[in-house]
């Protein structure tokens, strides 16, 4: 994290992410998070490292962020300091108008829980967040994350086509298809999934080599194609 940087963001919606871990897992997240943010260079187990990655991304496009916005305000700042001072031979009234203005900037100070969300109202920042396709991508890359731990009871095939099919949209849609219902048990859609499957793995779940490095590595070529990795 940035000198000076005392807080960071978490999103609501990563919740799919944590209520798909047992919480030894969750418990391993979330202690990795802070360990990140803190710099302390922290080591985990591939699972962790894996559903760790979206949440990296995001964290290191917010410092992006707060980093931009500080060096603005401080450029503004200086400005505001030099048009006080080169101002003095103007009309009294003009020179009183400006510098009244000039000193509220040289007095915004940048504050350490700098909210990208919430706190800064900035128009590019604004107009980032409700670019709808950025953040349609990032929720399917966290749906794929949340579905990470039934690879040890469902194959790769079965677990690819329920994703594909529940993370459909229409071209102008905001939301995917798993959003649009009350309620959603990933375990049980996958259970109806499976007993609906006639042409696949007949006579039981096929065995897998490696999971967790196929997911990985499907994830990896996502975030090449998207330009994010």
């Amino acid at each position: 994290m940035a000198e000076g940087k005392k807080s960071f963001i978490l999103y609501a919606d990563q919740i799919y992410l944590f209520e798909n871990l047992t919480n030894e897992e969750a418990g391993a997240l979330i202690k990795h998070i802070f360990r990140y943010v803190n710099d302390l260079s922290p080591e985990c187990d591939r699972l962790t490292t894996i559903a760790f990655e979206p949440i990296k991304q995001q964290l290191k496009r917010n410092l992006k962020d707060w980093q931009e916005i500080k060096v603005k305000r401080s450029e503004a700042g200086k400005l505001g300091m030099e048009s006080r001072w080169h101002n003095d031979n103007k009309d009294i009234t003009k020179i009183t108008s400006v510098i009244d203005v000039k000193e509220n900037i040289t007095n915004i100070t940048v504050n350490d829980n700098v909210n990208v969300n919430d706190n800064v109202n900035v128009n590019a920042i604004k107009k980032k967040e409700s670019d709808k396709s950025l953040m349609l991508e990032n929720r399917k890359k966290d749906f794929m994350n949340s579905l990470i731990p039934f690879l040890d009871e469902f194959s790769k095939e079965t677990v690819r086509a329920f994703y594909d099919y529940w993370t459909e949209h229409s071209e102008n849609g905001f939301k995917m298809r798993f959003e649009m219902q009350k309620v959603f048990d990933k375990h049980k859609r996958l259970i109806t999934w499976k007993g609906k499957e006639k042409n696949f793995f007949k006579g039981g779940v096929a065995e897998k080599k490696d999971k967790v490095a196929e997911i990985m590595e499907s994830m990896q070529e996502q975030l090449i194609k998207r330009g994010l990795a």
